[in-house]
């Protein structure tokens, strides 16, 4: 059922809110249970809210985020570590009213990054490991926002390491992710891991929609740094044999790359939709141009 209500509550590289309107072209009219193992900043969910779905990722973190944002006892103390944080970017740096902007990097905000690096062991500190999952959480979502473009990047160790933008930005918008909330108690399960585990449980009837890092030309820079590791030719070729044996299965499938030639030799006897999208996080703004999507499915 398509939603109008609900909206991101992070961004997401490659997130899929300009692409809505060609995803919905091509959305099934019947399925089972709905999957989405590259979730991301959840788009796609939220805009088509299925009755019954599965969601994960391989990212943790964000994995997190989403099962503490499903339990609304959760809000209050969630909310109350986003609103000292928010303070404490404030307060740390130096805005130059003139020019209406932060004049140099907040080091609240370097602090909040680097504590993935912290260990159990250190005095004074907080790590992950010993975080509350509420502040764990919190400390997603306000990197996310105030992060240049709102980029999630992790190096080849998974430490972040994404500069802070300009100006500190609100992190919580109450009212919609208490409707999010709600959406996900009742009708998601949510998994962490690679996404082939995700669908041990997908059966005939079932869709699962794809939003894998994408493939690029060559010589062209692009971008999977979501989690260490990377994706790469060999999570393009690994994915494509999955949809493949979906497809025997009697599972509808859909997935969203761009149309590069290797993309279209993995994916050739099924159906195509190409479009161009200009996407708007990462790099310089000028010299953003239109890219060649497509959109590759299994059934009419």
């Amino acid at each position: 059922m398509k939603n109008t209500t609900m909206v991101p509550f992070i961004k997401w590289t490659g997130g899929k809110r300009k692409t809505i309107k060609y995803i919905e072209k091509s959305w099934p009219k019947n399925f089972n249970t709905y999957y989405e193992p590259f979730v991301g900043g959840g788009a796609v969910l939220l805009y088509f809210n299925p009755q019954k779905a599965v969601i994960s990722d391989l990212n943790k973190e964000l994995i997190n985020l989403y099962r503490v944002i499903s339990k609304q006892t959760s809000f209050k103390r969630l909310r109350e570590y986003l609103l000292l944080m928010e303070y404490g970017h404030f307060i740390t740096n130096s805005y130059d009213d003139k020019k209406k902007k932060i004049i140099k990097s907040s080091p609240f905000y370097k602090k909040i990054a680097l504590i993935d690096r912290n260990s159990q062991s250190d005095n004074h500190l907080i790590s992950l490991k010993t975080a509350t999952k509420e502040l764990r959480a919190a400390r997603f979502i306000f990197l996310n926002k105030n992060s240049f473009n709102g980029l999630y990047r992790v190096n080849s160790l998974g430490y972040y390491n994404t500069p802070s933008k300009h100006k500190p930005t609100k992190t919580f918008n109450e009212k919609n992710i208490k409707k999010i909330s709600s959406y996900l108690n009742s009708s998601v399960q949510i998994r962490q891991g690679h996404f082939s585990e995700s669908l041990k449980d997908i059966k005939r009837g079932d869709f699962v929609y794809f939003d894998p890092p994408y493939d690029y030309k060559k010589d062209e820079k692009g971008f999977d740094a979501y989690q260490e590791g990377g994706f790469g030719i060999s999570g393009q070729i690994e994915l494509s044999i999955l949809c493949k044996k979906l497809h025997e299965m009697g599972v509808k499938f859909m997935v969203s790359n761009h149309n590069t030639k290797l993309i279209q030799e993995l994916y050739k006897g099924f159906k195509f939709k190409k479009f161009y999208v200009n996407r708007l996080i990462g790099g310089k703004g000028s010299s953003r141009k239109p890219a060649e999507e497509v959109l590759i499915t299994n059934y009419d």
